[in-house]
């Protein structure tokens, strides 16, 4: 498991790290989540995304929707929570 500061660490890289799967805050420094997600897909990253946040909203999770997030965590949330969504989205 490859883990990033910030989306423009992960974004300065030379080559994108292979993944299964993403999970991406949407509060990040220097770019959000929803940014971040439309440049790796930009950049051929297909790899399914979840995204977390404390920012909740409807139209948050429109937009994470929008841009290509199968879904929105709340924080806090449980580790259970978190692991069963991935789980879910990699099934």
């Amino acid at each position: 498991m490859d883990q990033y500061a910030s989306g423009t660490e992960l974004l300065s890289t030379r080559v994108l790290p292979i993944a299964d799967g993403l999970l991406i805050d949407y509060k990040l420094p220097g770019i959000n989540g929803i940014e971040l997600l439309g440049r790796l897909r930009k950049a051929g990253q297909m790899a399914p995304a979840l995204m977390i946040t404390g920012f909740i909203s409807t139209t948050l999770h429109a937009r994470a929707a929008e841009a290509g997030f199968l879904d929105v965590i709340e924080k806090p949330s449980t580790g259970q929570v978190l692991v069963q969504r991935i789980f879910d989205i990699m099934a």
